[in-house]
């Protein structure tokens, strides 16, 4: 006779017959009459414990099962994504003598931008495996033969799938774009050895300080004395760059930029010089320092909002903008998987979790390579003008959420 697991309710042993539900007897149908909705009455010993049969418990039953391979899923593929980082970490601590604390802080700022990758994933992981682990002990054939289809059964994994995907989207629209951006100022401290923010060299930085635009380059950085060589500011005003100035060396003071040994210079509309003079040292406001330390932002560093009007003044301007249109299409695409993997796990945990949950460990790895390849395929495409970029990166979420349906549709039957 099978015996409760420890910290499991006193119920599911009841869900897990040996017999056809014809055979069970008299007491054991009453048992199973709570989860088709009948109106058996818990016996007095039960009621004294604070239980109240319903469905509501056998919601919490469900997340209850989902919780622990969702949390291994969740470490498990974090790891996998991160181990490359790993390994810099590494190299940076005993390799280069980067302190532990700094290496700590870059590791930690890169894990928001894989949420949105890690969430879907960690999600079929505490659906397949929590779902298979009911279908393996029998306790999902015990429910839907009590009278409960399995829509209702997969409520609680539909709602953990909707909250995940709703998280997913959060995470990557306000937590993600800043620590990148945060990530890659630490990266460049790291680079250079240096205990302060480094601005970018050789890379054209544009900074705003009120009404008025400055566009900064750096040919290089000194890092241990943060000492700029071969610097040139331009103001841009009413199209053109009306002044500038070029210095030997400069060096950042607070929101200024100081430039030594510079000329300053006046141009005109028509692109000639009119005037120019000398100076031995010039302090320019340049406003936003954030700009200067991540340099010009990333589309992985911007939000919807942001990345949507980069993409409207690179169409304007008659560049390419797939690039950027891809990755915004996706900041909306990615999150989605998260529900799309629960429509896609459950008929499969249903069919294949008897078999145990190795099984399922391995269809989760295998729906995740197979979803990574097409998802590839996919942005391959959208990038390359082959198809919309849209319809790209939604494509693997259409294609998984049909395929899911029908296996769902057909496992309800």
């Amino acid at each position: 006779m099978d015996s409760a697991r420890p910290g499991r309710p006193a119920f599911a042993t009841s869900l897990r017959p040996s017999r056809s539900p014809a055979d069970l007897g008299h007491g054991a149908a009453d048992r199973l009459d709570w989860l088709s909705g009948g109106h058996w009455e818990p016996e007095p010993q039960v009621r004294r414990r604070g239980f109240s049969f319903g469905l509501q418990i056998l919601d919490k039953y469900i997340v209850k099962e989902m919780l622990g391979p969702f949390a291994f899923g969740f470490v498990a593929i974090t790891l996998f994504m991160t181990v490359n980082m790993l390994y810099l970490a590494a190299d940076f601590i005993f390799g280069k003598g980067i302190p532990v604390d700094m290496t700590m802080r870059w590791l930690v700022l890169q894990l928001p931008a894989l949420m949105y990758l890690v969430l879907p994933f960690s999600t079929l992981c505490g659906v397949m495996l929590g779902f298979g682990r009911l279908a393996g002990d029998h306790e999902l054939t015990a429910l839907r033969t009590s009278g409960v289809p399995l829509h209702r059964i997969a409520l609680p994994g539909y709602v953990v799938g909707a909250i995940m995907f709703g998280l997913a989207f959060l995470v990557n629209e306000n937590l993600a774009p800043p620590s990148e951006r945060q990530a890659d100022v630490v990266f460049r401290q790291i680079a250079y050895h240096s205990s302060q923010p480094i601005i970018a060299p050789n890379q054209i930085i544009k900074t705003t300080n009120g009404s008025q635009q400055y566009t900064l380059f750096v040919g290089s950085v000194d890092s241990a004395t943060g000492l700029m060589h071969d610097v040139q500011i331009f103001v841009m005003q009413a199209g053109y760059f009306p002044i500038r100035w070029t210095a030997q060396t400069a060096r950042q003071a607070g929101n200024k930029i100081v430039l030594y040994d510079g000329v300053e210079s006046h141009t005109g509309k028509d692109g000639l010089v009119n005037a120019q003079q000398r100076f031995k040292e010039m302090q320019i406001p340049i406003g936003d320092t954030q700009a200067l330390y991540g340099g010009q932002l990333t589309a992985f560093e911007m939000n919807s909002k942001e990345l949507k009007q980069q993409v409207a003044a690179e169409k304007s301007s008659g560049e390419d903008a797939r690039q950027d249109e891809m990755v915004l299409a996706e900041k909306f695409a990615m999150p989605a998987a998260s529900f799309i993997a629960v429509i896609m796990a459950l008929p499969l945990a249903a069919r294949f979790g008897r078999h145990g949950r190795a099984v399922g460990a391995l269809m989760t790895i295998a729906a995740m390579v197979v979803y990574y390849l097409f998802m590839a395929a996919t942005n391959a495409m959208g990038k390359n003008g082959i198809m919309s970029t849209w319809l790209a990166a939604w494509t693997p979420n259409i294609l998984f959420g049909v395929i899911g349906l029908a296996l769902l549709i057909r496992e309800e039957r």
